[in-house]
């Protein structure tokens, strides 16, 4: 949300100056009094902007928040702390508004089943379930990988190693010659490297942040977009 970054800005401006946020909007020809007047009716102009369109997000818990957080913008001992919480959702905003597409062309026969990966990662990224999206996220890449492997060879790894993890499987790939750009191969470990961590029992749990996971995301889209 574009209103979120202007009120940041704003709040800078705010404290650079020393306003009080509750001060009355008077017309002054004095200087000071003049810009103090212009910063606090951007600022009220830009919170209204914010209660206007906080219900076209679609993250539930990003919405709940905003709202929640709304009338102690206008409370000067209660301000600071609101905004630094708004700060903390920026990394949550892009999926809150930009949801996982898949490129046009994902072959017929798994199209399907990546659709509803997609779709369950939408969802999962939506109520902040991070590791699960990076789960998927991993799931999606060896869907993708074992497709390309029979297109390159014939053989479906499914039925002839169907526990293969996903390292072992970019191995055989490997080993077919069957060479990728090494910026995507990068991704892929990358990918793989945090779906392990996501998965697998470690004496210290890791769970992915928001960030995080929305990399692997942007990462798994475009991994799938230069494969196929």
């Amino acid at each position: 949300m574009q209103a979120l970054n202007k009120l940041f800005e704003i709040f800078e401006q705010i404290q650079k100056y020393n306003i009080d946020i509750q001060a009355p909007i008077m017309p002054s020809i004095d200087f000071e009094k003049s810009r103090q007047n212009l910063i606090l009716q951007s600022y009220k102009n830009t919170i209204s902007e914010i209660q206007k369109s906080y219900d076209t997000i679609e993250n539930h818990s990003v919405r709940q928040t905003i709202k929640d957080l709304l009338p102690s913008l206008t409370n000067s001992e209660r301000v600071e702390n609101a905004i630094r919480e708004l700060k903390t959702l920026e990394v949550v905003m892009p999926t809150a508004s930009k949801s996982f597409t898949l490129p046009n062309k994902i072959p017929t026969d798994i199209y399907s089943e990546l659709e509803a990966d997609a779709n369950e990662l939408n969802k999962t990224m939506n109520a902040q379930c991070y590791r699960s999206a990076v789960i998927i996220c991993g799931r999606m890449i060896e869907v993708a990988l074992h497709r390309k492997y029979f297109e390159a060879t014939q053989v479906d790894l499914l039925e002839k190693s169907p526990g293969i993890g996903l390292g072992n499987l970019i191995g055989k790939m490997k080993d077919r010659e069957i060479e990728f750009d090494p910026g995507i191969t990068q991704q892929i470990h990358l990918i793989n490297q945090v779906r392990i961590f996501s998965v697998h029992k470690k004496q210290t749990p890791f769970c992915p942040s928001a960030a995080q996971a929305q990399a692997m995301v942007l990462y798994t889209q475009d991994v799938l977009s230069k494969l196929f």
